[in-house]
């Protein structure tokens, strides 16, 4: 019994001793420092600091992947191994723990570039880059955008009332003095409308002094008529007054002067005047001007 029991603890003993053996045997054939990768504990990439880090001194451990990141793909691209940002592997990444490619957000990614999904992960693209998402793709949307709308059109303004009381009996003046004219083959002559409340002024002098032409030369014309404190409407007065200068006709005495000077081819406008009397007496002055 003894016996067997010693036999026993040889072959227990033995058995410790080879797993044991066996053991350092598996260990030693790993180099030292050497670590399987990816790592079982994932770290994420630091953010970028826009330099160049410095370069590698030594082998190291692997680098680690970044974190997953919100998205259709939560896994970074593994990423190529690099030394700073200017090497050729890394046209669109910073360096990063001795890898460029793989990324967690933009800010991993070199100006023009964004982290992107692709078919393998997330990965720092060219920011115009269309990189479909692993899966089905859904269907680009479109923007409805708002038809034009045509400005609306201008509404006429109208015109707001002449201050002038006289304003339509002038425009009358005007156009019954160049229907003479015209008769005779003269150009017709231009409203002076700044020179007629000078003319309204003489009218009203004239009528005041009882006096025709009495401010004649004031408002700096060549030449006057004038209707001197005629009874009727303005219109009448006007149109019968004209009527008879006319029929005055051409002549070198002072009895043809009216005519003269509705027909005289040197005047280029006329200022036409008018003035009411207190009487109702009508006062319409012709200032005639080179």
């Amino acid at each position: 019994m003894k016996a067997m029991r010693a036999c026993t603890l040889w072959l227990l003993i033995g058995a410790v001793a080879a797993s044991c053996k066996k053991e350092e045997t598996s260990q030693a054939a790993y180099p030292p420092g050497y670590q399987p990768y990816p790592p079982a504990t994932h770290q994420p990439l630091p953010p970028a600091t826009g330099t160049d880090p410095p370069p590698a001194t030594g082998p190291g451990p692997a680098p680690a992947p970044t974190a997953p990141a919100p998205g259709p793909t939560a896994q970074a691209v593994m990423g190529l191994p690099c030394a700073y940002d200017t090497d050729i592997a890394c046209p669109f990444a910073r360096c990063i723990n001795g890898r460029c490619g793989g990324c967690a957000s933009s800010e991993h990614c070199k100006p023009g570039a964004a982290c992107l999904a692709t078919p393998l992960g997330l990965a720092c693209m060219p920011s115009g880059a269309q990189v479909p998402p692993p899966g089905p793709t859904a269907a680009p949307t479109t923007t409805a955008h708002p038809a034009p709308t045509t400005p609306p059109a201008p509404t006429a303004t109208t015109p707001p009332a002449p201050t002038d009381p006289y304003a339509a009996l002038r425009a009358r003046c005007l156009d019954r003095t160049n229907q003479y004219r015209q008769s005779g083959s003269q150009a017709a002559l231009a409203r002076r409308s700044n020179a007629e409340g000078c003319a309204d002024g003489a009218a009203r002098s004239d009528a005041d002094t009882k006096t025709p032409h009495g401010s004649f030369r004031k408002c700096n014309e060549a030449a006057q008529n004038e209707c001197p404190g005629w009874q009727g409407t303005p219109e009448q007065v006007l149109d019968s007054c004209l009527k008879m200068m006319f029929d005055e006709g051409p002549g070198d005495g002072p009895a043809h002067g009216h005519y003269r000077n509705i027909m005289d081819p040197a005047f280029r406008s006329v200022a036409c005047g008018v003035h009411i009397a207190s009487d109702g007496s009508v006062w319409i002055v012709q200032n005639f001007y080179r």
